[in-house]
């Protein structure tokens, strides 16, 4: 919770310039859900943890609202930065079609899963209501590292689909923005691939007392990082020579919203908003 609150924190003043001050659209609620779901999971994981005599259904009542939060907020993040994926190769249908499946299809078994992990924790009532506090688990599952499995092969596919764009990208061209746009989600990948796949060796191989504590640092990670990316693409589309017309990769408009430029079959030039990056426009100045 400290994590997620200190960076919450720290990019506030972006997130009330860039996101905040924007105009309304699916994008601007797919970030908020992004960014607040997991502060509503985790507290209700407190409220199970320090909850004055819980009853056991009570308390499975309360797992499963957490663990359903959890997987819907690591869901949208990942919806945030598929879409991002799916603007770098210039809104490539073939690309579109396979992460919608591929994301569609990782919700059955997360589904799955995640009500397995519930109905695998048996509850009781609090032996000791005057001296401990909140719900008492007696047993358990490790089923939950599945879901991270399912989670690392959709991050692997995004993360070869990004290096495979940049590398396509980088030949030609370089610059800043185009750094912003593909390293920060590149390096996000690498971050969240190594963090799941120690989290599943911490359900595989430590006691199930510690089945918790790398879920909810993944989960906070997802959170933070994705919403990172985004408020650094608005931001770095205000940052001066951020235009790249040369590239006929992205134009400025007037409002401030980043345009990528595509070319159909036929050679005619078409436009293609990238969500991701629409900005508020600046106030004027004095």
């Amino acid at each position: 919770m400290m994590v997620l609150l200190y960076d919450w924190v720290l990019i506030l003043p972006q997130e009330i310039k860039y996101i905040w001050r924007a105009s309304w659209k699916y994008t601007k609620v797919l970030y908020i859900l992004t960014r607040y779901l997991p502060f509503a999971g985790l507290g209700l994981m407190l409220r199970n943890q320090f909850a004055s005599d819980p009853t056991p259904d009570s308390c499975r009542r309360t797992l499963r609202a957490v663990c359903w939060t959890s997987v819907v907020g690591m869901d949208l993040a990942e919806i945030v930065l598929a879409v991002r994926t799916y603007a770098v190769w210039n809104e490539d249908k073939r690309v579109g079609v396979g992460l919608a499946i591929l994301l569609t299809l990782c919700q059955i078994p997360n589904g799955i899963i995640a009500e397995k992990f519930i109905g695998g924790i048996g509850f009781i009532q609090n032996p000791y209501p005057g001296i401990y506090r909140g719900c008492v688990a007696i047993s358990a599952t490790k089923i939950v590292f599945a879901n991270w499995v399912v989670f690392t092969v959709l991050e692997g596919v995004v993360l070869i689909l990004m290096v495979i764009s940049a590398l396509r990208t980088y030949r030609k061209h370089k610059s800043n923005f185009l750094s912003v746009i593909y390293m920060d989600g590149i390096r996000f990948y690498l971050y969240m691939f190594c963090v799941t796949v120690v989290n599943i060796l911490i359900i595989l191989i430590l006691p199930i007392d510690f089945i918790g504590v790398g879920s909810s640092i993944e989960i906070v990670l997802h959170s933070n990082l994705a919403c990172r990316l985004v408020v650094g693409l608005r931001e770095a589309s205000r940052s001066p020579g951020y235009k790249l017309e040369a590239l006929e990769l992205s134009e400025t408009l007037g409002d401030g919203t980043v345009v990528f430029a595509r070319t159909n079959r036929r050679g005619s030039s078409g436009e293609s908003v990238w969500m991701d990056l629409e900005a508020p426009p600046e106030p004027p100045k004095p």
